[in-house]
């Protein structure tokens, strides 16, 4: 399974496809489908997102958003230097 940041990133932009291929491992060992699995984590993550303000969640969105952040600046700017 990929790292929770490229995970966060692809449900924030509701990347369905790609979040499919990326927990495609996880669905294995669950039992499940892949799309199964996608759907759970992008509804998860804006269920998160949704209740942000709220003291059960505040904490949970502040890691995702983190971890968008992370992806972001480590992955997409590293790989676009490359090129």
């Amino acid at each position: 399974m990929g790292s929770f940041s490229t995970i966060a990133y692809l449900c924030e932009k509701n990347k369905v496809k790609e979040l499919e291929e990326e927990v495609t491992g996880l669905a294995l060992m669950m039992g499940k489908e892949p799309k199964e699995v996608a759907e759970e984590f992008i509804e998860a993550y804006k269920i998160a997102e949704s209740q942000k303000n709220t003291p059960e969640y505040k904490q949970v969105a502040g890691i995702q958003k983190k971890a968008v952040e992370f992806y972001t600046n480590e992955y997409l700017l590293d790989r676009e230097s490359k090129k």
